[in-house]
C-alpha cells in the first residue's frame, strides 16, 4: 500500500468517527495527528517497535517474579540469561 492511499484511507475513518458523534476517539485522535508521522514510517519502512516493547513486557514480568531481590546484578544476569534464552 502507498503511503498516499493510507493516508486517504487514514483521513476518512477519521471523517467518519467525527460524523458519527463518537466521542471515545477524541483523545486517541488528537494523539494521531500528533504522530502521522509515524504512521507513514511504518507504512514506508514496515518498522515497528515491536521488539522492543517485547522486551520491556519480558523485563517487567522477570521484575515481578524477582520481587524483593536487592541487588541490580543479579536481576540484570537473570534478565540477560531469560533474554538470551528467548532469542
Amino acid at each position: 500500500m502507498s503511503v498516499k492511499i493510507a493516508l486517504e484511507k487514514l483521513e476518512l475513518w477519521k471523517k467518519s468517527i467525527v460524523e458519527n458523534g463518537i466521542k471515545s476517539f477524541d483523545s486517541f485522535l488528537k494523539m494521531l495527528e500528533t504522530k502521522q508521522d509515524y504512521v507513514v514510517n511504518y507504512v514506508e519502512n514496515h518498522l515497528s517497535n515491536a521488539v522492543t516493547e517485547g522486551c520491556n513486557n519480558l523485563i517487567r514480568a522477570i521484575r515481578r517474579i524477582s520481587f524483593g531481590m536487592t541487588n541490580f546484578q543479579n536481576l540484570r544476569w537473570r534478565v540477560l540469561a531469560v533474554q538470551c534464552v528467548v532469542h
